[in-house]
């Protein structure tokens, strides 16, 4: 009986672990808890059409990826947007600096950090041409959050929020 009961534990356990038992998830460990890995997370939801910036993206889908600062403008940049009846800030790809897309080569590069904070900097090719977006992150209530993105042409996402005159 003590042999069956073991052997029991030790399946549900398991199966939890692969996220193959009901009620139970399985995540890499290390995706999001990292600043390369939440970066990567981002990416990712993108491209399986889950990008917190399209549609209705929920506040709180927004921040699990950025910080309370930066989430706060982009919601209130698509609030305008839609009282105005016109493009906010975000009139374009914020995860590549471009309004026309055909991304190849994406690659997350190592975070380098820094004291409060890491710089992940991601490389591309658009149009065949070489580009890079460099996200600042900071942590927040124990997590880590992207606070900026500085694109190729030297313009970085809460300039273009201040410059617009978007406050939280």
């Amino acid at each position: 009986m003590k042999t069956r009961l073991s052997a029991f534990i030790a399946t549900v356990v398991l199966l939890g672990l692969f996220g193959l038992a009901p009620g139970f998830t399985a995540r890499a460990l290390g995706a999001e808890d990292s600043p390369q890995g939440l970066v990567s997370e981002l990416y990712q939801s993108e491209k399986n059409g889950k990008s917190p910036f399209e549609g209705k993206a929920s506040r709180t889908r927004l921040a699990h990826f950025f910080s309370k600062e930066l989430t706060a403008l982009i919601v209130k940049d698509g609030e305008l947007s839609k009282k105005k009846n016109e493009p906010g800030v975000l009139d374009f790809a914020p995860l590549y600096g471009a309004q026309d897309l055909d991304i190849k080569n994406l690659a997350v590069g190592k975070p380098a950090t820094t004291k409060g904070g890491a710089t992940v900097t991601v490389s591309f090719t658009n149009y065949g041409k070489k580009q890079r977006a460099k996200f600042d992150l900071v942590q927040e209530d124990g997590a880590w959050k992207i606070s900026d993105i500085h694109y190729a042409d030297g313009s970085a996402l809460l300039k273009l929020f201040r410059d617009a005159g978007v406050k939280r």
